[in-house]
């Protein structure tokens, strides 16, 4: 993590170089000079705001990708373009990206952004709706996206992911999820709760159920033969035999 960071700082220390930073003079500004100002000023109001830009990406780099905003010099750092992991940043030119601002520094010119941001937040909002339509007690279909040793993590079929911890999975004795499950494997689950956006799944009370209701069934078929088995002897009852 340490050399990502140094990697950045450094690309990013590059992809300024160019940039003169002092203030030669104090002689008055230019048509060009004054709309700088205006476009830091305004670039201010929107990241105070927590409002958003958008970028168009006009070179890649190895740490991120470089545009302008306003007129501003912008880079974004490939950890911070998008919520999916981006491999290459050429494919990224010519494409446009709504962003957060995360560092501005008028003194350096330097401006930095968060497309990354952005997509989280609307990923969040999304997600929110989604559980918002869940209720504990719910029987629901989804297949295992991933297994840990205290769990697997299902992703139900509206593209959410609930955990199914160990002890839930089976009413057998299992010391790990590798034991029942394989990723990829299509699987029932109930919800037995929803918290903090977090949803808990449990294949165990299924099979509860399922044995309860067989235990029943069972049952029935008992009483019901018991009742022919005296209607029988009743009947026999009046016979006299030889």
């Amino acid at each position: 993590m340490e050399e990502t960071m140094k990697d950045f700082e450094k690309e990013l220390e590059e992809s300024y170089k160019e940039i003169d930073t002092e203030d030669k003079d104090s002689s008055p500004l230019n048509e060009e000079e004054e709309a700088e100002q205006d476009s830091w000023a305004y670039l201010k109001e929107i990241k105070a705001s927590g409002g958003t830009v958008k970028m168009i990406v006009r070179e890649a780099v190895d740490a991120g990708v470089i545009g302008r905003v306003e007129g501003i010099r912008a880079f974004i750092p490939i950890s911070k373009i998008s919520a999916s992991h981006v491999e290459n940043t050429d494919e990224w030119v010519g494409k446009s990206i709504e962003a957060e601002i995360i560092t501005l520094d008028k003194a350096t010119k330097k401006l930095v952004l968060s497309g990354r941001a952005v997509e989280d937040k609307k990923l969040a909002a999304e997600k929110s709706e989604k559980i918002k339509e869940l209720h504990v007690g719910d029987i629901v279909n989804g297949t295992v996206d991933s297994i840990k040793n205290y769990g697997a993590f299902i992703r139900m079929e509206n593209g959410i992911d609930g955990l199914l911890h160990v002890s839930q999975i089976s009413q057998k004795r299992i010391r790990t999820p590798y034991e029942v499950l394989r990723e990829g494997q299509s699987v029932k689950a109930k919800i037995i709760k929803i918290e903090e956006g977090k949803i808990s799944l449990s294949m165990k009370v299924l099979e509860e159920a399922e044995e309860d209701e067989a235990d029943d069934i069972n049952l029935d078929v008992y009483h019901d033969d018991t009742s022919i088995g005296t209607s029988l002897g009743d009947l026999l009852k009046g016979i006299k035999l030889g």
